[in-house]
């Protein structure tokens, strides 16, 4: 794994509108990191939000949501889902104002045809949400196709009954393969990275999640199938461990094809996060059998 030089003691804020009191702190330090304006030329930002600690800091952030976003929130009938819900939009606004100078009100944001969320009008910032147990994964990139898929390894699953649902037959015949004791792992690393694949495509998980496979042919190494129908620009996936004992995957499609930094830091303390990749799928510059080059953990 490789590790980024300082860049300079820099520090970002995380913005707050002006007008709105908020509660608590609203500093999200940022030091040996380029200050996010200048940054994500070459990188995928990785923010792993703690509610309790964000919450702490910015009260449920309601005053800074869309109508449409508080209606949305207001459907859940689970106090606990409202306020992960209005939490994690919270999140996702003001970490793009770390990007832009914008204030987090005024972020503009829609649906596809197919659920997937992104930023109307001609910002070249891309974003993906992902929800943990207890963790909520954003990643920001530009003038890419990024997703992000978090999933706590606690989660009772009946793992073969789902697969035999949802998976490739290949992607079943591993579980089978490699026994009870480790299917429960594998089930877990295939999920996030066939989540992760299709909110970057914007299709949706559950629209034929098995015309695309995931296998693992080497100890680190990632291959990847998908079926004729799909764009042939190269991909770069990693997969790893994050904080809490979940698993995490991050897709990136780019109309370049070079491999991206991926850059991961607790919210909104900024601290580096403990972000393990131990595995990786190259792009038109790193090949299947390369070692991971695409996870840079800053001092």
């Amino acid at each position: 794994m490789t590790r980024a030089r300082p860049a300079g003691n820099t520090a970002a804020v995380i913005p707050q509108p002006a007008g709105i009191a908020m509660a608590g702190h609203a500093y999200c330090a940022t030091h040996c990191m380029p200050h996010p304006k200048r940054a994500l030329r070459d990188e995928v930002h990785v923010w792993l939000v703690e509610p309790v600690a964000w919450r702490r800091a910015f009260g449920d952030d309601g005053l800074i949501l869309s109508a449409e976003e508080r209606i949305a929130a207001d459907t859940f009938t689970l106090g606990t889902l409202r306020e992960r819900y209005m939490t994690a939009h919270g999140a996702v606004r003001r970490l793009l104002s770390l990007y832009v100078d914008m204030s987090p009100v005024s972020w503009v944001l829609r649906r596809g045809t197919r659920g997937k969320p992104f930023i109307a009008g001609n910002s070249d910032l891309r974003f993906s949400l992902s929800y943990g147990d207890d963790l909520i994964a954003i990643a920001i990139a530009r003038n890419v196709e990024l997703g992000i898929d978090i999933i706590s390894t606690h989660r009772r699953v009946d793992v073969m009954q789902i697969a035999e649902y949802v998976f490739a037959q290949e992607e079943i015949a591993d579980l089978r393969a490699v026994g009870a004791d480790l299917a429960r792992d594998r089930f877990f690393d295939f999920w996030a990275l066939k989540e992760a694949y299709a909110k970057a495509t914007g299709a949706g998980f559950w629209e034929n999640p098995n015309r695309y496979a995931f296998s693992f042919p080497r100890q680190d190494v990632i291959a990847f199938r998908h079926d004729s129908n799909e764009d042939d620009r190269p991909w770069q996936f990693v997969l790893g461990c994050a904080p809490r004992d979940h698993r995490l995957a991050v897709a990136v499609r780019s109309r370049e094809g070079q491999s991206r930094k991926i850059i991961a830091r607790m919210a909104p303390s900024g601290e580096v996060a403990a972000l393990a990749a131990d595995r990786a799928y190259g792009d038109g510059k790193h090949g299947v059998g390369d070692s991971i080059p695409s996870v840079a953990k800053l001092p």
